[in-house]
């Protein structure tokens, strides 16, 4: 008993130097801001990343303002196969910081997301569901997320493995009050409805589908 008991200590104590190890990178990183990426700084060490190569640009809510859904939190990874590097509201100017990241990202991503579509490839995103995101504000453990997919081509939308025609499309919403973003079509069905932030690159989401629903209508007229 007295062996299992110091063992479990162990393993707390271990955890819990993990734990405030990782607090103090959050505290102690900088970062600079680039117009085609972004560079993590502790210490001596030094991580760009173009954004190009980041798939995942992951906005949520934490701390007192975690009811709100106000993103205090900005998280990136090239995907899966490595961990986000999180970014919180302890860095000073925080909000400025995320705010000229996603421009950033949005200005690089965009032409070459387009380039992809035209060439007829598709863009995958991956998204943490509605109950999911509010769970984790909940219970914390941001990171530790399950996603589903959401696949764009020029011509299609595939969510959770249905393909919806583009042309079907009429509207994306976002309404900044429950933070839903939905997505209805031709026939006022909704499609979609989720946490727009739980929408990794969700700002490339929602502007790349818009742009294909828009043009549309044009390229019919021309037709």
């Amino acid at each position: 008993m007295f062996q299992a008991t110091c063992a479990l200590l162990v393993i707390l104590g271990v955890g819990m130097f993990g734990l405030g190890r990782w607090q103090k990178t959050l505290r102690t990183a900088r970062y600079e801001v680039y117009e085609k990426g972004i560079t993590q700084v502790v210490g001596q060490q030094r991580q760009y990343i173009p954004y190009t190569e980041i798939n995942d640009l992951y906005l949520f809510s934490s701390g007192q303002t975690v009811l709100t859904g106000l993103p205090t939190n900005l998280a990136y990874r090239r995907d899966a196969s490595e961990p986000f590097v999180r970014v919180n509201a302890h860095l000073a100017g925080f909000e400025a910081f995320q705010q000229l990241v996603r421009e950033r990202y949005l200005e690089a991503r965009m032409p070459v997301a387009l380039d992809t579509l035209e060439a007829g490839g598709a863009l995958t995103f991956n998204y943490v569901g509605t109950g999911q995101v509010w769970r984790k504000r909940i219970s914390g453990n941001f990171l530790k997320v399950s996603t589903q997919t959401l696949v764009v081509s020029r011509d299609a939308l595939q969510i959770q493995g249905r393909w919806v025609s583009i042309d079907s499309l009429r509207s994306v919403d976002l309404n900044s009050w429950s933070e839903q973003v939905v997505i209805r079509d031709e026939a006022g069905k909704t499609v979609l409805a989720t946490v727009a932030t739980g929408i990794m690159s969700h700002d490339l989401f929602l502007t790349l589908l818009r742009a294909l629903i828009n043009c549309r209508p044009a390229q019919a007229a021309v037709a």
